[in-house]
């Protein structure tokens, strides 16, 4: 008894005490508490402190990732990542598959890969949804695939240019949202190779392409869902269009860099809205061209010499000038980005040891880097930044036949 007695007091003291300047906890008639209704309060409040430990692991965890995200931030800010490592990650395996590799970024911040497969002499398109990597065969008719642009449209879907190798002609493949649905942009005679893929900023899509049957350089651009008009670019001197590279001028207007493969001359066409002004820009080209616009809207084109020697021809806005990135024979399936900072990136092709390199330029010297050396690796690189500024890289494991992703220190999602 003198134990009820006690409890029973002590819970007319918790339930009837009088706040300062308040009336009673209590409300007007009550019903008085009992043991029941103490155990379930002493039992809510431990749910509630569970509940608050919880939330405090989830917050430490989130202020470690914040801390982690802010150091990656401030050295890409700084360096562009340097000093990070390179995470590399096997995204298709089904198969021979990861060659003419083509790297895009969708609007929700994720990579997406357009690649032909040897295997199966098919296109293929893998794409990352914020936690796997999935792969569709775009299209397995004929021999097709090889030459893949890939880009985004306003829509948030993505398209593709590629060749058809059974019957010489440029494709094009564009997702609706549910489907794959394939074009044929131009079948006539033997056309279609080095075809490089470029959104307008009125979302029109045009190819820069060659036509092998007249040694030239065509442009196709599709109008609405009307068909394609296709436009000869340049046919003087002869044989004029392989390795093009195609993008928007800052005006938006089309621009291309190509191979004189009659002189070794490295090409670059600009349309101003009514005529192509055609330039050489070097000699003793040999390929690999990827053409980007540096921060001032200007031009630039890396490239590889005759000895497979890489450079860099960058337009002052009156004139070109080249330099020499590397003297050793690196330049092969070069890819040209210039960076947050405002700084030239390649990615290339080294094949004396069989790797896959990246230069970057500081403002005063060019930092080379070993991205990935297991095996034969990284032919078919295609090079962008991702929306957090960190360099990554698409390329072909040749070794095991795989499609490979890589991305300075970790992928950071949106």
């Amino acid at each position: 008894m003198r134990h009820i007695i006690l409890t029973t007091t002590a819970a007319s003291l918790l339930f009837h005490v009088t706040a300062f300047a308040q009336g009673s906890l209590s409300p007007t008639g009550a019903p008085a508490p009992t043991m029941k209704s103490l155990q379930q309060i002493w039992d809510k409040i431990g749910e509630l402190q569970t509940t608050v430990n919880t939330q405090q692991t989830q917050i430490s965890a989130l202020q470690t990732s914040l801390t982690e995200q802010a150091v990656l931030l401030q050295l890409i800010g700084t360096s562009d990542g340097r000093g990070l490592p390179w995470i590399a990650t096997t995204v298709d395996s089904s198969g021979d598959v990861g060659e003419y590799t083509s790297l895009a970024y969708s609007a929700s911040g994720y990579p997406a890969i357009s690649h032909y497969a040897p295997g199966s002499n098919s296109l293929k398109y893998t794409a990352f949804n914020g936690t796997t990597w999935t792969t569709t065969t775009v299209d397995s008719s004929n021999d097709v695939g090889r030459y893949s642009s890939l880009a985004f449209k306003a829509d948030g879907n993505p398209v593709i240019a590629y060749y058809n190798t059974t019957n010489t002609a440029l494709k094009y493949a564009y997702y609706d949202g549910a489907a794959w649905n394939l074009e044929t942009v131009d079948g006539t005679g033997s056309v279609g190779t080095y075809c490089s893929l470029a959104i307008s900023p009125n979302d029109t899509s045009y190819i820069s392409y060659y036509d092998a049957s007249n040694q030239q350089l065509k442009i196709a651009n599709r109008v609405g869902g009307l068909g394609w008009t296709k436009t000869v670019v340049d046919n003087n001197p002869t044989d004029v269009g392989k390795y093009s590279s195609l993008k928007f001028t800052p005006a938006g207007q089309p621009a291309i860099a190509y191979l004189d493969d009659t002189a070794n001359y490295l090409r670059y066409a600009e349309y101003d809205g009514s005529t192509w002004t055609k330039t050489s820009v070097a000699t003793t080209v040999v390929g690999h061209i990827s053409l980007a616009f540096n921060p001032a809207g200007q031009p630039a084109i890396a490239y590889g010499d005759t000895s497979f020697a890489l450079k860099l021809a960058t337009y002052s806005g009156t004139g070109w000038s080249t330099s020499t990135v590397e003297t050793s024979p690196v330049a092969q399936n070069v890819s040209l980005y210039y960076s947050q900072a405002g700084q030239p990136t390649i990615s290339c092709y080294y094949g004396g040891p069989s790797d896959l390199y990246l230069y970057s330029y500081d403002g005063s010297a060019w930092y080379e880097e070993v991205v990935d050396s297991v095996g034969i690796v990284g032919q078919f690189s295609s090079l962008k930044y991702t929306p957090q500024g960190l360099p990554s890289i698409s390329y072909y494991d040749s070794t095991n036949g795989d499609l490979k992703f890589t991305v300075k220190g970790r992928f950071i999602t949106k």
